[in-house]
């Protein structure tokens, strides 16, 4: 018997709602938060390129669709997936749906300084090695 594989997807968005839509067999949303917050920190990611660029680069994401709008993603027959919030939802997203990333409001939940000492302690995501 064959076993599916997860497939996590996540729209990685600035605050214009415009963004690339990526997916990943590994990363679960739990860890997406930390992972984009450390790659925002780290890497001096600032643009939504940057971080993906970091994420496909560095952590095997894969893009599905680039310059997007949540708009397009979430109106066309291509994307058939039901909207979830990284942060409202603190990573939690059935197998239907995406994660909406802002990576602006990831920058300012990770924005204090017990947050970027919380960050510099998760050795993990310096290597890609995930379980």
């Amino acid at each position: 018997m064959e076993q599916k594989m997860n497939e996590y997807r996540y729209f990685i968005a600035d605050d214009n709602k415009t963004g690339t839509l990526i997916f990943s067999n590994e990363i679960k949303g739990e860890d997406m938060l930390l992972l984009v917050g450390y790659v925002i920190y780290f890497y001096n990611a600032a643009s939504v390129d940057d971080i993906v660029d970091k994420l496909v680069t560095m952590y095997g994401f894969s893009v599905r669709k680039e310059h997007i709008t949540a708009f397009d993603l979430n109106t066309n027959p291509d994307t058939p997936y039901t909207y979830y919030d990284l942060i409202d939802e603190g990573g939690y997203c059935e197998s239907d749906g995406y994660m909406y990333t802002d990576i602006d409001r990831i920058k300012k939940h990770f924005s204090g300084e017990k947050s970027q000492k919380m960050l510099r302690t998760i050795g993990r995501f310096s290597k890609r090695t995930f379980s």
